[in-house]
């Protein structure tokens, strides 16, 4: 047994203290620090849990989510529902909407570079799989809507630059961006990409911070009203501070017999998620567990599929009215 696993038997300060003052000479600074941050996590960790917090789940609304982990890196509480098991960090560890813009401008995501590329093909392929497997009873489709949109899809949550678009056209097929930070027009791109919206405004403390239009306004857009082939939505859902109106949405974006291609780390169990990277993003608030995507498929009359460990395809329903989760639950 190493000398940190070890150290990480011992719960109490007490112990702690006493395991380093024995070992003072074979521990460097460094490694004294390290050892110390480790086991502070160890003790908050130990000393919350089962404690229960009184914010609703962010997704299914429930009132009750228990402790699940605290994470040092970043001095977050992560909370677990107890309903539809999404885990998620409380409303006080959000980043202000410009702190998230420029965190996101921070992003080295070219388009240019190969393993951003590869990283993206892992949706891509298997979404293109997808859709080619009927690619022909769509474009012979005697529903002339659906003919006409056969091709037709929308990158939902593209960031600051076109990737999925440029990736999905290569092969074919016409991508709408569409991000309510970076591209909230979708009609209108910006023609400068990486950078803050154009909207910033000051306001009395002098920070400036981006005015993002209100859910309904730019939902509200005809590029949002109409129907889609296909969405992509990469590395997004975990950023969601309002995730059931994204997954709403989503589904109300695809036609029938349409596909949702959903990328993001997904949660397996407590120990993958302690030493987990993903949680470590400031901008990362929402995380997915297995048991969180079998609610959501339960949700809206669609089929899933997990082509990847990341990637998640929701294939809707030929034969179906549109249908909110609310509605569904009254049943």
């Amino acid at each position: 047994m190493s000398g940190e696993d070890q150290f990480l038997k011992y719960k109490r300060s007490a112990e702690i203290a006493q395991l380093l003052e024995e070992n003072k000479a074979y521990i460097s600074k460094k490694q004294r620090t390290r050892l110390q941050k480790r086991g502070k996590n160890a003790l908050i960790n130990e000393d919350n849990e089962g404690k229960v917090t009184d914010e609703l789940c962010p997704l299914c609304q429930s009132e009750k989510a228990v402790f699940y982990h605290y994470g040092h890196e970043t001095d977050r509480f992560y909370y677990k529902c107890v309903k539809c098991s999404l885990i998620f960090v409380l409303r006080s560890s959000y980043l202000s909407e410009f702190e998230e813009a420029k965190r996101y401008e921070m992003h080295d995501n070219d388009i240019k570079q190969p393993g951003y590329r590869t990283f993206l093909n892992r949706c891509v392929v298997p979404l293109h799989e997808a859709l080619k497997s009927t690619q022909e009873e769509w474009d012979n489709s005697a529903d002339e809507e659906l003919k006409k949109i056969s091709r037709d899809g929308m990158d939902f949550g593209c960031g600051p630059g076109p990737s999925i678009s440029i990736l999905m056209g290569e092969l074919g097929y016409k991508v709408v961006n569409f991000d309510p930070q970076f591209v909230p027009d979708p009609e209108n791109p910006p023609t400068k990409p990486h950078v803050v919206p154009d909207s910033l405004a000051t306001i009395d403390t002098g920070k400036e911070t981006p005015v993002i239009q209100s859910i309904d306004v730019l939902y509200a857009q005809p590029s949002l009203q109409r129907k889609y082939r296909f969405i992509t939505c990469t590395e997004v859902i975990e950023h969601v501070k309002d995730p059931m109106v994204v997954w709403k949405k989503l589904f109300d974006l695809v036609a029938p017999g349409g596909v949702v291609a959903m990328m993001t780390g997904v949660v397996n169990n407590e120990e993958m998620f302690k030493g987990w990277h993903y949680h470590r993003d400031p901008t990362h608030i929402c995380f997915y567990h297995k048991d969180t995507l079998n609610y959501v498929e339960s949700l809206f009359p669609w089929k899933m599929s997990r082509p990847d460990k990341q990637v998640i395809l929701f294939t809707k329903n030929k034969d179906v009215e549109v249908e909110t989760p609310n509605e569904k639950e009254e049943k």
